[in-house]
């Protein structure tokens, strides 16, 4: 009997992604027997977080993710929030159902969450329909992955030194170029 694939959805702010989040993703490939992971950007965050404009995120994630070269063909960067999102409803659980229908139960689906919103986890709209469309719920250990995004924004709003310690070059570059993170925290 042949295995189902496994497709794991890793959806956050990524703004902007850094080292921390490739790890994971990395992590999740190589321990988890997950065959591929969809990194799909917020398109508004359900908490009430402020966020760079969703295009920029997404090609972030594009420079962070695409360029894995030993993972090509297993990681892709999806901007299907964008389509998805409704005032009312533009929520995990859309996005979980949008997988679950586009695949049906040809594929298992795993969803990759941080700890920070593992203990957030009551206040999600429809958790218990998310446990029950999922097969498997993948959980970003606390203190492996020491990179913040907000450590890297307050940063560079504050002229304070970076590099590409924190993320891949290629999003730095983008930060600079697009004048991201200048005015804020």
């Amino acid at each position: 009997m042949n295995k189902k694939p496994t497709i794991a959805i890793y959806g956050g702010a990524f703004d902007p992604p850094h080292w921390g989040h490739y790890k994971i993703v990395r992590d999740t490939l190589i321990n988890r027997n997950v065959d591929q992971v969809f990194v799909v950007p917020t398109y508004v965050h359900r908490f009430g977080k402020q966020m760079s404009p969703f295009e920029d995120r997404y090609n972030m994630c594009l420079r962070m993710f695409n360029t894995m070269r030993s993972y090509r063909g297993n990681i892709f960067v999806d901007d299907v929030e964008k389509d998805l999102y409704d005032e009312s409803e533009g929520r995990t659980v859309n996005l979980i159902q949008h997988y679950r229908t586009k695949w049906g139960t040809a594929m298992r689906i795993a969803l990759i969450i941080g700890y920070d919103n593992w203990d957030r986890k009551d206040e999600w709209y429809k958790f218990d329909t998310i446990m029950n469309i999922i097969d498997e719920i993948i959980i970003a250990p606390k203190g492996q992955y020491i990179e913040r995004s907000t450590d890297i924004r307050k940063a560079i709003a504050n002229n304070k030194p970076y590099d590409s310690t924190i993320t891949r070059s290629s999003v730095l570059e983008y930060i600079e170029n697009h004048e991201l993170y200048r005015e804020q925290c």
